[in-house]
């Protein structure tokens, strides 16, 4: 465990060189901002940035429902195979505030491209109009919609993993426990980029954060506040995964962190967590870099190396051979 050893942030060059650039240009501070100023801001800045999409084999924008309740998703096909295909449910970042299947298309398309998995994003409801436990709940809807349609999806049901960044990260985690627990069939694989799942926010890494930072403890109490609609639920395990009593029997993870984020600690602890308990776990560490580098790669060159690690693990993870050895081990 990490506990309140003490976090050291060092950024690498090309954060330092961002920092710089980000420090003569106006940086919004959306602790001090309302919710609709903050969103007009987040979509101003991801349609300024323009990147290079991998082109998909078919993408399918999905509007159905579950349980009664409506669901959007979006599905990212890179290639056409008539074998049944590899998935990752996927989850996106912005503080359960912010976001949208527009503002991750990137990031599922890169994922999709370089893992050749079918990636379906969850265009779950936001706070504060939809608080927590209402994501959790979609969530739950997206996982058991997709494992009904896999003939239709053309995927194969033993290799479906969950994914997500950020909050995008801790839904994930949640989805994984869920699985666990038997309330959602099992998923091959949890993949979390620079979670969040302590939302007591009482990590090492809160404690002496860089100056230059734009996701701040003061930022991350902004989205919490949104999010919970009583602080008192934070150390509830479908809020904040890191509280859930045993890890003991989740799916083999993923955990990557950026060393110059406030929720490092965040997804390091429960890497610590999930190896003590036997869980089959990798870690990788960026220790230069920030929170939600992986949407920076034309300035952050690490990037590209994060992509790919996350890319090998999913091929390895989700190959048919390693499902055939997880359920001989199960038997």
């Amino acid at each position: 465990m990490f506990g309140r050893e003490k976090h050291i942030m060092v950024p690498d060059a090309s954060v330092e060189a961002l920092f710089d650039a980000r420090r003569n240009a106006p940086k919004p501070d959306y602790a001090t901002l309302s919710v609709e100023m903050a969103r007009t801001t987040f979509a101003a800045a991801q349609a300024a940035t323009v990147l290079e999409k991998p082109e998909m084999a078919e993408i399918i924008e999905v509007e159905d429902s579950w349980n009664g309740e409506p669901l959007r998703l979006r599905v990212y096909r890179p290639s056409l195979n008539a074998e049944l295909q590899a998935a990752l449910i996927y989850f996106h970042g912005g503080g359960w505030v912010l976001g949208s299947l527009e503002s991750h298309d990137h990031i599922c398309r890169t994922l999709a491209a370089t893992a050749d998995v079918v990636v379906i994003a969850v265009d779950y409801p936001l706070a504060p109009e939809s608080r927590y436990p209402c994501a959790v709940l979609y969530g739950l809807n997206a996982i058991n919609w997709v494992f009904a349609n896999v003939d239709a999806l053309g995927l194969d049901r033993q290799r479906i993993a969950v994914g997500g960044d950020s909050a995008g990260g801790n839904l994930a985690a949640v989805m994984a426990l869920h699985a666990r627990n038997g309330d959602l069939p099992r998923l091959a694989a949890q993949v979390l980029l620079y979670p969040v799942l302590d939302l007591t926010m009482s990590g090492a890494s809160y404690d002496d954060p860089h100056p230059d930072l734009s996701i701040t403890g003061a930022a991350m109490d902004w989205y919490i506040g949104h999010y919970l609609p009583d602080r008192r639920l934070a150390e509830n395990w479908q809020a904040s995964p890191y509280f859930v009593e045993s890890v003991v029997g989740l799916c083999p993870s993923f955990i990557l962190t950026a060393g110059c984020d406030v929720v490092a600690w965040d997804g390091m602890a429960y890497a610590d967590r999930l190896g003590e308990a036997g869980v089959p776990v990798v870690e990788k560490r960026y220790p230069g870099q920030i929170h939600a580098f992986l949407a920076l790669p034309h300035l952050l060159p690490e990037a590209d190396h994060a992509f790919c690690d996350v890319a090998n693990y999913l091929k390895a993870q989700l190959s048919i051979g390693a499902v055939e050895n997880v359920a001989a081990e199960t038997l």
